[in-house]
């Protein structure tokens, strides 16, 4: 077997080791997911997330998905927002985008989509990628501003309301039309 095919052959085990109920097969898998993992990586370790609800599991795999760097990683955590069985890692996920800096300027209208529908918890990892990615485009800023002008107006609490007006106004500072 090449070397390749040995590495992979190692990141198979180690994913299916994540499907374990053992935990300390899993922590096992998660340094060698740290060492060789990839892209494909995501998705298990979001089910293992979820599937271990506190912990050291937990703990490990949420600092490996906040340094995340793997090519086409964004793909596969934007993957993973759709992921109805993945749906108590919304939060986490949305977090890793913006701790690994990773470039999401083509996806503020999802952002916006999931700050309106989603919890108050949801609402805040929007508002901080928004906060966090330098360069957003135009036409999806004014769109993100007119959404959230609309849900500004609805019968938010207090808190939520905030939240909303931070981040329309985040997107008004890329504009340049802040108003106060």
């Amino acid at each position: 077997m090449s070397a390749s095919g040995t590495k992979n052959k190692r990141s198979e085990l180690a994913l299916a080791a994540l499907a374990s109920g053992d935990e300390e097969q899993v922590l096992e898998a998660l340094q060698r997911i740290g060492t060789h993992g990839d892209s494909r990586s995501i998705a298990p370790l979001l089910h293992a997330w979820v599937a271990h609800p506190a912990g050291e599991v937990r703990e490990r795999i949420t600092r490996m998905l906040h340094q995340v760097k793997a090519a086409d990683s964004l793909s596969s955590l934007l993957e993973a927002l759709d992921d109805d069985r993945l749906l108590p890692a919304r939060d986490l996920i949305l977090s890793s985008i913006w701790s690994a800096g990773l470039d999401a300027r083509e996806h503020l209208d999802r952002f916006v989509d999931l700050a309106i529908s989603g919890s108050d918890a949801t609402l805040f990892e929007c508002l901080t990628i928004v906060e966090n990615q330098e360069i957003w485009p135009e036409q999806a800023v004014r769109r993100g501003q007119k959404r959230l002008a609309k849900e500004l107006n609805g019968s938010a609490t207090p808190y939520r309301e905030a939240l909303l007006r931070s981040m329309h106004d985040a997107l008004a500072e890329r504009l340049g039309s802040v108003t106060n």
